[in-house]
């Protein structure tokens, strides 16, 4: 039987899954230690980090219930700042 490969920012979402509070923030070199590879080139541009299920990466913290709030690709040591989302619950 063949196995299935995991998703590539999977540890990306194992990580945000277990974070407690509503705020996380992480730098680059954090979130490429847990993929275990260097990020692509574009995650250097902010638009790499849409909040938009069209892309794999966005998947990965939209799924565990996470959005990105700011991303900082000079100055502050690379850095992205995620968010809880907040469900709405009225109706």
């Amino acid at each position: 039987m063949p196995t299935r490969r995991r998703p590539k920012y999977q540890p990306l979402s194992d990580f945000l899954a277990v974070q407690s509070g509503d705020e996380r923030t992480v730098t680059f070199a954090q979130i490429e230690a847990l993929l275990e590879q260097r990020l692509p080139s574009g995650a250097w541009s902010p638009a790499w980090w849409s909040n938009t299920r069209a892309y794999q990466q966005s998947k990965a913290w939209l799924r565990v219930g996470w959005r990105v709030r700011r991303v900082a690709t000079s100055g502050e040591g690379h850095v992205v700042t995620f968010v809880r989302m907040v469900s709405d619950t009225t109706t």
